[in-house]
């Protein structure tokens, strides 16, 4: 998703939900050849600012946080945020997904979900008032992502995963 979704150009927080995953992902990454930044509550002070400083200047381009971690971070012009965990509570949804397209600009948050996580999708389109389509095929994806879900490579994840686009 990282490549084919998301510009090179882009800026782009991921939230996962312990630190463990966020080590995971920057192993992850960094086997595939992209540096990200990264930042958790037990991460040490001085690495943490280094990390968040390499993001804002733009010397990586994704940056792997917590929830907790990811308080008191501003990042002005943050292009996109992806929630790599289900989101159980719709609030915290929106919360992240506001640091995208702040300043008048836009932005998209993405959602990766497995099929258990699919109430919980409900719940969210529910509390935004949007309803939920699916897409078929990749190219009606791509002519309008506003809300679509799609199904996204398998090998991913064992169980299917979805992901959910919004603008």
């Amino acid at each position: 998703m990282i490549r084919e979704q998301i510009s090179s150009d882009q800026q782009t927080l991921v939230f996962v939900s312990t630190k463990y995953h966020v080590e995971f992902l920057n192993v992850l990454f960094r086997e595939e050849g992209i540096e990200p930044s990264v930042c958790y509550r037990d991460m040490d002070q001085d690495a943490r600012k280094i990390h968040i400083s390499r993001f804002r200047a733009r010397k990586t381009m994704l940056l792997i946080v917590t929830d907790v971690a990811a308080r008191g971070i501003d990042i002005p012009l943050l292009d996109n945020v992806v929630n790599f965990d289900s989101l159980h509570k719709p609030k915290l949804f929106v919360h992240r997904g506001g640091r995208a397209a702040r300043a008048s600009r836009t932005g998209t948050a993405f959602s990766l979900v497995t099929s258990e996580d699919m109430p919980f999708l409900l719940d969210l389109h529910l509390f935004l008032s949007r309803p939920i389509r699916a897409a078929p095929t990749e190219e009606e994806v791509l002519q309008d992502m506003d809300g679509v879900m799609s199904e996204i490579d398998q090998a991913v994840a064992n169980g299917k995963l979805f992901m959910g686009i919004f603008h």
